[in-house]
């Protein structure tokens, strides 16, 4: 059985609730399509800025280049480092230093061609 492993940044305000419940989804997804997922869990988000100053660690964003994905979640509350501004510099970070590969299942309806398909 095929084993994915995917980091997840659950953030602040509703984002854990929404990776819990997402997290359910994909493994619900994993047991009916034969697939299992290893989830490993990153800190960061406002709380992790608030109580240790910084965004998120250099060897972090190196770690995470090496995934294919991200679960990101809501990252930044209502806090001193301004909300969607603090949410700002670490999306740019990741995606700054993610290697955008195509995934490796088939995207419904032929996506991954999308441009050189046929519009009616």
């Amino acid at each position: 059985m095929k084993t994915y492993k995917i980091p997840v940044i659950a953030g602040d305000g509703i984002g854990p609730e929404v990776i819990a419940e997402g997290k359910k989804v994909l493994e619900a997804a994993g047991e009916n399509y034969g697939f299992n997922i290893e989830w490993k869990e990153y800190p960061f988000g406002a709380e992790h800025y608030l109580s240790t100053g910084e965004l998120i660690t250099e060897d972090a964003l190196k770690e995470l280049s090496n995934y294919d994905a991200i679960f990101l979640g809501s990252v930044a509350r209502a806090c001193p480092i301004g909300g969607a501004r603090a949410r700002r510099p670490i999306r740019a970070e990741i995606l700054s230093r993610s290697i955008h590969k195509p995934p490796p299942y088939p995207v419904a309806g032929g996506c991954r061609n999308a441009s050189s398909r046929q519009r009616s």
